[in-house]
């Protein structure tokens, strides 16, 4: 709600201010600062608080009673997936990452059009994935769900007309694809536990 700082950066330099609160402790910024090429603005984000914006703000993330929700308008933009030390692999690098078990369930609001690469990219806590019926044409981006193994069955809204990469869904037993559908990319389903497949 308020400018907690502004300063000049020597061109492709990347932001590295950290704010303070008094009561609660700085997390992470939002977007995730990159090199300087121009004007930006990032929206600081607290452990009190889990929630977010993407896509230039055009849709906001929030996690609550085990449930991770999008709202807004638009598709969802893009990530990069990196390898994690941590996590024994490579992950997705989203702003939901580190917050990946406070949730199991994921909401995609009506008006969001498209997931963004790597959007649940190798995310093993989520069991629930719903999407909204604005999901329309070739809207499934590279690595978007790619090894997400506690998924067990997925139902694709009428309108979608390709869908891409689903490999490394071991837990994926069935699912239901609409008629739209026109396309399905190459090794979509490998390595998932498919077991049956409708196609309306």
């Amino acid at each position: 709600t308020s400018v907690l700082k502004q300063e000049q950066l020597a061109y492709g330099t990347v932001p590295s201010y950290t704010p303070t609160k008094e009561g609660d402790t700085f997390e992470y910024w939002t977007p995730t600062p990159v090199a300087v090429t121009g004007d930006a603005s990032y929206v600081a984000k607290w452990a009190g608080e889990i929630s977010g914006t993407i896509s230039d703000g055009a849709i906001t993330w929030r996690i609550a009673d085990n449930t991770l929700t999008f709202t807004g308008t638009g598709a969802m933009q893009d990530y990069r997936r990196e390898y994690d030390s941590s996590a024994g692999g490579t992950v997705a690098k989203t702003p939901w990452y580190a917050h990946k078990s406070k949730f199991s369930k994921v909401v995609i609001g009506e008006g969001i059009t498209k997931l963004g690469t790597a959007s649940f990219f190798a995310f093993k806590n989520i069991t629930e994935l719903s999407f909204p019926s604005t999901f329309t044409g070739e809207w499934w981006a590279e690595y978007a769900t790619e090894s997400l193994t506690g998924v067990t069955s997925g139902n694709l809204a009428e309108g979608i007309t390709a869908v891409g990469n689903l490999s490394g869904m071991s837990a994926l037993k069935s699912i239901v694809l609409p008629q739209s559908l026109n396309r399905i990319k190459s090794y979509c389903f490998s390595n998932s536990g498919l077991t049956s497949a409708t196609f309306l």
